[in-house]
């Protein structure tokens, strides 16, 4: 039998669209929990105040059983501490549950997947993280799924155990970083300088993400996160509109997704393995020489690229509406 889907925090903020194709997905999964969470409209943007209530009035159409909790923001907290505070609220009311944001479009199967590994590894502390996105394109072992040190934001699960150890502020990072155990995270000065910079950012506050901080979470405690070799997500939010996802070229934005198959093969060890870890960090993370070097050389023309990739989009976009299939027998329209 097919376990009942785990309970899920939903983040939704202005974008109805998106956040109606994610909801179908859910409620389809029929959770009998489900939290909803919402960041409150910014001031500097005035369309914020009609689209925070068209999104929340789309996450509340719930009609399966199910208890509904929500927690909506009178100020704006921004992105991330707003997914940070979500988050936390979630995990002080469950056990172990999913998290998806309103651009994490999910397989049917993502959430089956999710139910049997927050249960197989329940009391397991070397497991932290289980993430639906796969960042590699290619087969990694013969199992369901493998092992990495580098965690995945688009759509997962974790468990209250983790969570309550999570610090937006990474309040421990100076000691860390001085205790010289930067080397023994990552293999290269490379990968060591681009991690402690990062680092270096979000403990000064100075970038309104949350993800970054579960990452160094996992890190810091020589965590392990599951990846499964069928990629389960899809984020569909890439685009002008987004915080980060704007580059409309990216490789993560054209990611498809298919169904994992059952019952789940498990890997006969609990292990990372360093190789793909460095294929992770080259492609999902982008740290890798020639590259850095590139981005470097091209951050002075980058907003003129980017201005150019959306314009090319939405011309796409308009070119694959401008004529519309004719159909046959009219009345047939209404019904399709």
């Amino acid at each position: 039998m097919q376990m009942p889907t785990p309970p899920v925090l939903f983040i939704i903020f202005a974008r109805p669209e998106l956040t109606a194709r994610v909801f179908q997905k859910i409620r389809a999964a029929r959770p009998s929990r489900l939290f909803v969470a919402q960041d409150a409209p910014r001031n500097d943007h005035p369309s914020d105040a009609i689209l925070c209530p068209r999104a929340r009035a789309v996450a509340n159409e719930v009609d399966w059983p199910c208890e509904v909790r929500t927690l909506y923001q009178e100020e704006n907290l921004g992105a991330g501490l707003g997914c940070a505070t979500a988050i936390r609220w979630f995990f002080d009311q469950v056990e172990e549950g999913i998290v998806l944001q309103d651009d994490d479009l999910p397989e049917h199967s993502f959430f089956p997947y999710c139910a049997e590994l927050l249960e197989r590894y329940r009391h397991d502390d070397r497991v932290m993280h289980i993430t639906g996105y796969n960042p590699l394109l290619t087969p990694v072992g013969d199992a369901s799924y493998y092992f990495s040190k580098y965690v995945h934001g688009w759509g997962w699960a974790s468990w209250r155990r983790v969570a309550r150890h999570y610090d937006y502020g990474i309040a421990d990072w100076p000691a860390l970083k001085a205790g010289g155990l930067m080397q023994s995270l990552f293999r290269t000065r490379l990968q060591q300088r681009h991690f402690a910079k990062i680092f270096d950012l979000y403990h000064n506050s100075n970038c309104n993400n949350w993800d970054q901080q579960w990452l160094y979470l996992v890190l810091s405690r020589g965590g392990l996160c599951i990846i499964p070799c069928v990629n389960q997500v899809r984020n569909i939010g890439f685009g002008a509109e987004a915080t980060f996802a704007q580059n409309p070229w990216s490789y993560h934005g054209h990611r498809t997704t298919a169904p994992m198959e059952t019952p789940l093969r498990h890997p006969d060890f609990i292990l990372a393995d360093p190789r793909v870890d460095n294929r992770i960090l080259r492609k999902a993370y982008k740290v890798w020489g020639p590259r850095l070097l590139a981005v470097r050389l091209a951050r002075p023309f980058l907003p003129m690229i980017l201005k150019a990739g959306h314009y090319l989009q939405r011309r796409r976009c308009r070119g694959r509406t401008a004529d519309p299939p004719r159909v046959q027998n009219p009345e047939a329209q209404g019904r399709t």
